[in-house]
């Protein structure tokens, strides 16, 4: 009796950790371009790329926001700023909340998967995937990956300043 007690209270103490909220200014971009201000839960990276749980004030009801329900959101304090974009996952294409982590020449995005899934968007609006595996050993050989330095010249071909230290750039 003493271990199925015990059992209920862990699962009554999980289950709280997870309903546990953790509300920050922002504001959200609706599809028709309007800007509402309000209280965003800051959670992790995978979540904050999977919705956007947001409501008006402190006191007012929650409402969930897809990436098909929003062109973008932003964290204020945190600096974060979220973007919904289609991209290619497990050869099938979704729409997600990209991190929008820079913009210049070409605009640099992050989504977490298996392995960290950087996006750089081309002049089309295509996202083209910059992943990288892990190193490995094999045959007492130590493998690494750096297709990405491939892909990442391809795009910047035009960039004469930026190819040049492509090769010296680490993942």
């Amino acid at each position: 009796m003493k271990y199925i007690s015990t059992f209920i209270l862990l699962f009554i103490l999980a289950m709280t950790a997870n309903a546990q909220s953790n509300y920050t200014k922002g504001y959200i971009i609706t599809n028709e371009n309007d800007t509402i201000n309000g209280l965003i839960d800051f959670r992790t990276d995978k979540i904050n790329c999977s919705f956007c749980k947001f409501k008006l004030s402190k006191n007012a009801e929650e409402k969930i926001y897809y990436p098909q329900d929003l062109i973008a959101y932003r964290l204020i304090k945190e600096g974060k700023y979220y973007v919904s974009r289609t991209i290619i996952i497990d050869n099938e294409q979704q729409k997600v909340f990209l991190e929008y982590l820079v913009q210049g020449i070409k605009d640099l995005f992050y989504y977490p998967q298996k392995n960290d899934c950087y996006y750089i968007e081309d002049e089309n609006g295509k996202m083209i995937a910059i992943t990288k595996e892990p190193d490995k050993i094999v045959d007492n050989k130590y493998i690494t990956d750096n297709k990405y330095k491939g892909i990442l010249s391809y795009i910047f071909r035009s960039s004469k300043s930026v190819s040049k230290k492509i090769n010296k750039a680490y993942f």
